[in-house]
């Protein structure tokens, strides 16, 4: 197996050397054998290569990470055919993991690479041919610290971290490190916010109160590094110590952040528009006010009392009138609160067309107009003065009536409005344009 892996190693150099192709040159350290005094690796972008030369022995390497973070280590099997690699702990007794490669040669390096969530602390690398085989390999670390800044013992109830009002504290959870421990201390009953992102797959929260009640147990899914998950519990509790217990499921391992708020609840709601009289068909933007001004959330729910005379954008507060009428709409907070404020929205009426006029007999004035949607009633004004001056006024449900003993042969104007009534107010459209008739 060695000769004719060293004669096809031969053949594909002569064959690279006559093709003008440059050969990636393999610069070969021997490797430690000895466990108890690896090589030092250095964390990099710089491979160190080996050669193992008689079967059954293993080379190893030692790296050391000052904070906690994710260890990467990156192998190719060159010559060496059969091989594997593991990391250890620095006492060499605990496997973190084990790698194996197949077929790797000259022609043909085969690669692998894995990543450890670890401690800061020394770890030992450990690279062996397998069943026999003997050659070429290169391996190389790199590292990137977690950034964490939890305690770095928190890992039971009594040694559980203090969280203070609106500062976060980033944890990380690692192969040696998997639970960690937070408390809270309420001097008065309120309600709270414990937000937790989490950058990796799976985890789970627990929460405990002054006696080691379990009030919360929460899974915790699909959190990524370029996707983490937020998930926040709310909840009204009584003054005493509440311990947070944070910890992954599986090998999971990773990046979290966890600190807690107080809910601020909404107490009042005022509402206002941005228009002072709305027609049917026009658009009217309704925008509430909350007090506090720091309450925790600010989310209003709007919602209309009739979609036949109007609709509200339930986000933003946005009205589409429709038809005249008198419409509630409602903004209600999403805190939990239970506060909510109604609006009476007056749409008014369009303004009306032009009536129709006659004198059918004499003395008569017969006035018609078309209806308005969603319009009750009506106010026709009628005189003899173009500015209406001292004019008539009728009120009716109806779209015409006439008019009788007025001044024969004399000019009357007419003129029409649709109103909708709140009570005892009434809320009118435009006038019409005027029309004038001179009486039979």
């Amino acid at each position: 197996m060695k000769k004719w892996s060293k004669f096809i190693s031969v053949m594909l150099a002569i064959a690279i050397a006559f093709s003008g192709i440059a050969m990636p040159k393999l610069e070969v350290e021997a490797g430690v054998t000895d466990i108890t005094n690896p090589e030092r690796l250095m964390l990099g972008d710089a491979w160190t290569l080996g050669d193992i030369t008689e079967s059954g022995t293993a080379h190893f390497y030692s790296v050391n990470i000052t904070k906690a973070g994710w260890l990467t280590v990156d192998y190719q099997g060159w010559s060496i055919g059969d091989s594997y690699y593991e990391v250890l702990h620095g006492d060499t007794v605990y496997k973190y993991s084990s790698n194996s490669i197949w077929g790797s040669s000259d022609i043909n390096p085969k690669s692998s690479s894995t990543v450890l969530a670890l401690e800061p602390g020394s770890y030992v690398i450990k690279v062996c041919g397998r069943d026999r085989n003997i050659g070429k390999y290169r391996v190389k670390a790199s590292f990137k610290a977690a950034g964490n800044n939890e305690s770095s013992n928190n890992n039971d109830f009594a040694t559980a971290q203090k969280l203070y009002l609106n500062k976060a504290v980033n944890g990380f959870l690692s192969r040696d490190d998997r639970v960690d421990f937070f408390r809270i201390d309420l001097t008065k009953r309120e309600r709270i916010r414990l937000i937790l992102t989490t950058y990796f797959s799976t985890s789970r929260i627990t929460v405990y109160d002054k006696d080691f009640r379990q009030i919360l147990s929460k899974y915790i899914y699909y959190g990524s590094e370029g996707n983490p998950n937020v998930y926040e519990y709310e909840e009204t509790l009584d003054p005493g110590p509440y311990y947070i217990k944070i910890f992954p499921e599986y090998n999971e391992c990773g990046r979290f952040s966890i600190q807690y708020k107080q809910k601020i609840m909404v107490k009042t709601l005022s509402i206002k528009a941005n228009k002072s009289k709305v027609v049917a068909g026009q658009k009217v933007k309704l925008s509430a006010k909350i007090s506090p001004s720091n309450a925790s959330s600010k989310v209003m729910k709007w919602t209309s009392g009739d979609t036949g005379i109007a609709a509200v954008d339930e986000n933003t507060g946005m009205v589409t009138t429709y038809r005249p009428g008198v419409v509630r709409i409602t903004a209600s907070a999403l805190d939990g609160s239970g506060i909510s404020k109604v609006y009476t929205l007056i749409v008014r009426p369009k303004k009306m067309a032009t009536p129709y006029l006659s004198s059918p007999k004499s003395k008569q004035l017969k006035i018609s107009y078309g209806s308005q949607y969603g319009a009750k009633a009506y106010e026709v004004q009628y005189s003899t003065n173009s500015k209406f001056k001292g004019a008539k006024l009728k009120r009716t449900s109806k779209t015409g009536f006439t008019v009788k003993s007025l001044k024969k042969k004399k000019v009357y104007y007419v003129r029409v409005r649709a109103y909708v009534q709140r009570g005892s107010t009434r809320y009118p459209g435009s006038w019409s344009k005027v029309k004038k008739i001179k009486i039979k």
